[in-house]
């Protein structure tokens, strides 16, 4: 039986969304992370880690921030950042390495592991990815997001055969969440 559970879809689909609608229907404790956004919507300026435990304590949004929020974001949290939107992405390898793995590694026991989002930014972050890979391997319950992209490291997790990968789209969001709801239900 899978216990490796991820949506992919275009940007702004709902894929996070679902994810929360979950831990709530389910009342899970998640560890691991999401991503946080800070900046305007196509125009982002930073991209950082939020640990999924907040998500019960606090109940975070993880929509975008105001400007005051945003210069509250702890810089060791931040994995990319760039001054402007036409300039190229600052890539901070080493946050993948640390803190992305140190949050993966806190989930382990927790109800569920939170990966929200996988993408482009870590793929030269082979700790992390080691840590992701293992995660993926055991059998702790994962519950991510997969950026619909093209790259090494998703492609192998695209190929995995204990995963469970599901396109989201505006029309079949609320049957992805039941269907996700359904099937964690009988696992938890």
């Amino acid at each position: 039986m899978a216990n490796n559970y991820f949506l992919t879809g275009p940007i702004r689909v709902g894929k996070t969304t679902i994810i929360l609608k979950l831990l709530d229907r389910l009342n899970l404790n998640p560890g691991g992370f999401f991503v946080g956004r800070a900046g305007k919507d196509k125009a982002w300026l930073k991209f950082y880690f939020i640990a999924a435990e907040l998500y019960k304590k606090n109940r975070f949004n993880i929509s975008p921030a105001d400007k005051a929020a945003d210069n509250k974001v702890d810089k060791k949290l931040i994995f990319a950042y760039r001054e402007d939107r036409c300039e190229k992405w600052v890539i901070r390898t080493e946050v993948f390495n640390n803190m992305g793995v140190e949050l993966l590694e806190n989930g382990i026991c927790l109800d569920i592991v939170i990966m929200d989002e996988l993408g482009n930014f870590e793929k030269r972050a082979k700790p992390f990815q080691d840590k992701v890979q293992e995660l993926l391997d055991s059998n702790v319950l994962v519950l991510g997001v997969l950026k619909d992209a093209d790259n090494p490291f998703l492609n192998l997790i695209k190929e995995r055969s204990d995963l469970i990968l599901t396109y989201v789209s505006k029309e079949n969001r609320e049957s992805v969440m039941n269907d996700y709801y359904h099937r964690l239900k009988k696992i938890i």
